[in-house]
């Protein structure tokens, strides 16, 4: 097989529009009661200005510490994730769209390790935030908890 080199470092970029205001999308992810429904499974806390929470993840065991780094309400959302050793940077930003929607776009950068561990990553998180993205849309616009995050990974407990 021949040797694949990689130019520059991928980065995860995926979006979607919602048919809800960008002040009632950015609350679905700081508010843990909300973002509960979609996308974690617990939080130590709310999304704030300059804080870090630890978020918890239906997969068994699985945790990321959220370090809060920009907080513009209904506009951008920043902060750093990952296990302790490698932190990733995911920035969420929330435009107008369509009249009263909003439009998200996430975008997650910070990978590191071998050409394929760095093609590896950016796929999963694509995959990833894309199904957190349904889940939203399908929660904000239809009160619908579609369970797609959830049920992503096969050993993931949960409510049924």
């Amino acid at each position: 097989m021949n040797s694949m080199q990689l130019t520059t470092t991928p980065m995860v970029a995926t979006g979607m529009g919602v048919h809800r205001s960008p002040a009632d999308t950015f609350a679905a992810f700081v508010d843990p009661a909300l973002t509960k429904r979609f996308w974690i499974n617990d939080s130590t806390g709310p999304l704030e200005p300059d804080t870090t929470v630890t978020w918890s993840f239906n997969a068994s065991g699985a945790q990321a510490e959220v370090v809060v780094r920009r907080f513009d309400p209904g506009k951008r959302l920043v902060f750093d994730w990952g296990p302790t050793d490698t932190k990733f940077t995911v920035d969420i930003e929330f435009a107008p769209w369509r009249g009263a929607g909003c439009y998200v776009h996430i975008t997650e950068v910070g990978f590191t390790g071998d050409a394929d561990q760095l093609a590896a990553h950016a796929t999963d998180s694509t995959s990833g935030f894309t199904l957190v993205l349904c889940s939203l849309k399908a929660l904000l616009e239809h009160d619908l908890e579609l369970g797609a995050v959830r049920d992503r990974d096969p050993s993931a407990s949960g409510k049924d």
